[in-house]
């Protein structure tokens, strides 16, 4: 940038300290042959829906800008079109990296009974 005074100042990356927002890809895989359809939600934004058991069962990269090597991002597995939480994650996202999220585990082997996945892993 130009200074009030005329000279010319230039800010290098490692100027700057605050966060950093990047464009970030990440994918889900659900491999869980007993349970339902479901979406994935990205600091409560549904960005990965309907995704079901079986061939299709892979989604195609999407993207969102997030805070990236700074803080939390939450990250949660829910049965299709409901508030219903199977798993969450919390985790910092690094530059330059493609993610893919998987639902595994079994709605049969639920925790206590109940009829959710065991978990969902990033792999």
């Amino acid at each position: 940038y130009t200074a009030l005074d005329g000279s010319i100042a230039y800010i290098t990356y490692s100027d700057y300290s605050g966060p950093v927002l990047q464009e970030v890809f990440f994918r889900l895989v659900h491999a869980v042959p007993d349970a339902p359809a479901v979406d994935l939600l990205v600091n409560g934004t549904r960005v990965i829906s309907n995704i079901r058991y079986g061939p299709s069962g892979v989604s195609a990269y999407v993207n969102t800008t997030l805070v990236v090597n700074d803080e939390l991002v939450d990250i949660s597995l829910n049965v299709h079109d409901t508030n219903v939480s199977v798993a969450t994650l919390a985790l910092q996202f690094s530059l330059y990296t493609n993610y893919t999220f998987a639902a595994i585990g079994s709605v049969s082997g639920g925790e206590n009974g109940t009829q959710v996945p065991k978990g969902i892993r990033l792999i």
